[in-house]
């Protein structure tokens, strides 16, 4: 459901619906995956710095959870990175 309203742009309603679902899961897996998409939400709102905080916060819960080689992990990894970049890049243009 979450996916769909980022394809639609919702960013507003599906960073609700992600926040209630932090507070409702336990699995850390999960969890690592709702902070992974509210990033995604966070950068289409053009918040990189919150988007990267995001990331960050989804690495490190996969760092503790999978296996290091996992391609979860890699991609956590490159957009985390990615959006500090670009962070980094409007930042010193301001």
């Amino acid at each position: 459901m979450g996916n769909l309203f980022l394809e639609l742009s919702s960013f507003n309603q599906v960073e609700v619906i992600y926040n209630e679902l932090l507070t409702s899961i336990s699995n850390d897996n999960d969890k690592a995956e709702v902070h992974y998409q509210i990033g995604l939400v966070k950068y289409g709102q053009c918040d990189y710095k919150e988007a990267a905080s995001f990331y960050e916060k989804s690495l490190k819960i996969k760092q503790k959870t999978v296996s290091e080689d996992d391609p979860s992990l890699t991609i956590n990894h490159q957009h985390f990175l990615a959006y500090k970049e670009t962070f980094n890049k409007i930042k010193a243009n301001i």
